[in-house]
């Protein structure tokens, strides 16, 4: 295999990144050599771009990135959104909806600016604790959000998520997709908007070839991905859908997984077509 007809896409959490959410050296190091040998390496997150250009940074990743679950493709040199899908104009009433039938519930916004807000069901009622306060966030009604945001996403734990899961499967409006991210977190984009999608489109805009593609990632919302990839990867901490979707498992999180997967790649003996593992 000539290593620089490959595209390497990875997730970031749970997949490069530890709960620590600092990415091992191993795994560093093995994507420098990657990138060394002439393979072209990117990633695949859930996370908003200002929120996730550190780790492009470290990891020396000069291709376009998936953002926002699919909702955009990001340049992290010019640091700026190349394409970004807007959510339907019917989405504030649908929040509005879901905030009233759950009181509880922590919602943010983020536009293709990439601007986040804190969406309030009343006015100076905020439901952002301090710690989830991991960027600056503009307060703002659901009725006063941009047209131009392109993802919202839900925040809860445990049952009320299995929940909030649950009511929006019987939402008449079908112009929106949702899919959970993380432990606490429920995103809602554009119908059709996911980060197997977005592959696609990435694949195209890096003048690659499918049958040259490899993703690797460990939860729901990478799982089109993982099946649109020539080589789909999980991971042995990866939930049972991605395991169901992937042809090979590799290395937990915690055991530097994909520095697993570029070693195997590097070595020469990977076979795209392998039977699934």
């Amino acid at each position: 295999m000539e290593i620089h007809k490959l595209l390497v896409v990875s997730d970031l959490d749970g997949t490069l990144i530890p709960i620590s959410g600092v990415i091992s050296q191993n795994n560093i190091d093995a994507v420098h050599r990657f990138l060394e040998a002439g393979g072209t390496f990117t990633a695949a997150t859930g996370r908003s771009p200002s929120i996730a250009q550190p780790y492009f940074e470290q990891l020396s990743i000069k291709t376009p990135v998936i953002v926002n679950n699919g909702a955009a493709i990001y340049d992290p040199v010019e640091q700026k959104n190349l394409w970004w899908q807007e959510l339907p104009n019917t989405f504030r009433e649908v929040v509005k909806h879901i905030m009233e039938a759950f009181s509880e519930v922590v919602v943010s916004a983020v536009d293709g600016q990439d601007t986040h807000y804190e969406v309030l069901l009343h006015e100076n009622e905020h439901r952002m604790s301090e710690q989830m306060r991991y960027t600056t966030f503009v307060p703002c009604m659901a009725d006063d959000l941009p047209d131009a945001c392109c993802k919202i996403v839900f925040m809860a734990e445990g049952e009320l998520l299995d929940q909030l899961e649950q009511f929006v499967k019987q939402l008449s409006d079908d112009s929106f997709c949702f899919v959970r991210s993380g432990g606490i977190c429920f995103e809602m984009m554009a119908k059709g908007i996911s980060k197997g999608a977005a592959f696609k489109r990435l694949v195209s805009l890096c003048g690659k070839q499918t049958e040259y593609t490899v993703a690797v990632g460990d939860y729901y919302n990478d799982v089109e991905m993982i099946e649109n990839a020539a080589l789909g990867v999980t991971l042995k901490s990866g939930c049972d859908a991605a395991k169901r979707a992937a042809k090979l498992v590799v290395s937990s999180c915690e055991d530097d997984g994909v520095a697993e997967l570029i070693t195997m790649l590097l070595c020469g003996n990977m076979r795209f077509d392998d039977p699934k593992k």
